[in-house]
């Protein structure tokens, strides 16, 4: 009487383990190469959307749909968010000299401008993610514009994202947390971000009709 529940939870928690495991692989192996981290993180975003709408799209050939998918915009956004890094994090390191040379607040404040300024313009690009599931022929500024409003609109669910991905951080520097990261520090914080962006998804779907 009991046991086809049981079963079928067990199967269920074993399929999204082994989803889990499988797209952190796979997102592991698009760091390798830096420019095809974002494809790879929208890929496993949109894979985790349709699976928690109940949607049964393969692990593999999903995966390798939506990295495929509008890929020149994709490669686009991750070359302006490395740049923009790069650039950010040389100014810190300019900045951070001349803090220890000389003790003038004009130095520190344009520290922690550059700093600010560099967490929002990550956390602009991640949310460019689920702004292009839902407006696919509007223009690269557009979609940093509606980013950064939705950014803005759901502050809460901003600060929530900017936590989870402190956890692949904080797996990164402790050795000994390693094999986390390998095994499911990028695709788990990817399924809670999805988790926690239903609001989004609602908002994004009705403007959507309107443009």
């Amino acid at each position: 009487m009991f046991e086809k529940p049981f079963f079928h939870k067990l199967n269920l928690i074993a399929d999204w383990i082994l989803r889990i495991v499988i797209l952190n692989i796979f997102l592991v192996f698009s760091t390798l190469l830096v420019v095809t981290l974002y494809p790879g993180i929208s890929a496993s975003y949109k894979l985790f959307k349709e699976w928690k709408q109940g949607e049964n799209t393969p692990i593999f050939g999903g995966f390798w749909k939506y990295f495929k998918e509008d890929f020149k915009r994709k490669i686009s956004i991750s070359i302006i968010l490395i740049l923009i890094v790069a650039i950010g994090v040389y100014s810190l390191i300019t900045y951070n000299e001349f803090i220890k040379e000389n003790s003038g607040t004009i130095y520190l404040v344009g520290y922690f401008v550059v700093l600010i300024f560099l967490i929002g313009f990550v956390l602009v690009t991640l949310f460019t993610i689920p702004v292009m599931l839902y407006f696919k022929e509007i223009n690269l500024t557009n979609i940093y514009k509606i980013s950064l409003y939705v950014m803005a609109k759901y502050f809460y669910i901003t600060l929530l994202v900017s936590v989870l991905w402190v956890i692949p951080a904080i797996l990164l520097y402790f050795p000994k947390l390693m094999v986390i990261y390998v095994i499911a520090g990028l695709s788990l914080t990817v399924l809670l971000w999805v988790l926690v962006s239903a609001p989004i998804f609602r908002f994004l779907e009705r403007i959507s009709k309107n443009v």
